[in-house]
């Protein structure tokens, strides 16, 4: 999962964002660190495990900020060079699978490498 990702879509608790917006969204993940962008702005950066072990890949991203600490819980999938993320803010139950309904609080993006 190393490197860095262009999300080509993006959706939140059921919004999704424009096209326009989802193309300056990058996501760069090292060894340990998950650090969201778009454009110059950092909308996350924390440290992070994974689990490729379970039947749906999990991944646990540490807070920063007001969430300091605090675990965010998602599940991933990788197939090549495409990367689906779908996680919840701290304080949220792991989401079940890959969906962003309204109201759900889940984060669901999709990404390709770069």
């Amino acid at each position: 999962m190393q490197g860095v990702w262009q999300a080509i879509s993006a959706v939140i608790s059921g919004d999704a964002i424009p096209e326009d917006a989802v193309g300056t969204i990058h996501l760069t993940l090292t060894a340990t660190q998950f650090t969201t962008r778009r454009g110059g702005e950092t909308l996350f950066d924390s440290s992070y495990t994974s689990d490729a072990t379970t039947s749906t890949m999990q991944i646990e991203m540490l807070g920063i900020g007001d969430f300091k600490g605090k675990p965010a819980l998602g599940i991933f999938a990788l197939d090549g060079d495409t990367l689906q993320l779908c996680y919840k803010m701290p304080g949220y139950p792991r989401p079940s699978g890959f969906a962003s309904a309204p109201g759900s609080g889940a984060f669901l993006i999709t990404l390709k490498r770069l």
